[in-house]
């Protein structure tokens, strides 16, 4: 590994949580999201989220690292999960992203996957559902309110 502070920060929380977070606020060039580093290291894809702040969704990011990690009861692939007694009350499918289409999102995991002689990494993305439920790729969904907060990088869209 570097000698940058930066990657031996992210590998301090990697050996002390699993996973480390990092979250992008929204611009004017595009929406806001969030990404974990570490979960390559146990040859599971990472997760990438648009559009919720990193302090709403790290909960579930640690919650999921856990389940598939810890206690090995999911697989990380494609899914539809109803989080249960939380406040979003929205479904949630789990994509297996398009192949280098997280690149320009998740720079730093791929530069620490490089660093740490990992693979490079692939992705799924959690992608919420508008206010009826309707996923992006369904009729009906509402692009205009929810559109452009939450790109879609999935093989099928």
């Amino acid at each position: 590994m570097s000698s940058s502070p930066y990657f031996e920060a992210i590998k301090a929380n990697i050996d002390r949580c699993g996973i480390h977070l990092f979250g992008i606020f929204a611009s004017e060039d595009g929406p806001g999201f969030t990404y974990s580093i570490g979960f390559a290291a146990h040859g599971l894809p990472e997760v990438i989220v648009f559009a919720l702040d990193m302090h709403m969704v790290g909960p579930y990011i640690n919650r999921y690292y856990d389940e598939i990690v810890n206690k090995k009861t999911r697989d990380a692939g494609p899914a539809v999960l109803m989080p249960e007694d939380d406040w979003f009350n929205l479904p949630l499918s789990v994509i297996n992203v398009e192949s280098g289409r997280a690149e320009d999102f998740a720079v730093q995991a791929y530069a620490f996957a490089e660093d740490m002689g990992w693979k490079k990494p692939e992705f799924v993305q959690w992608v919420w559902s508008d206010t009826a439920g309707k996923m992006p790729w369904q009729q009906g969904y509402d692009k205009e309110r929810f559109g452009k907060a939450q790109p879609v990088l999935a093989r099928f869209m």
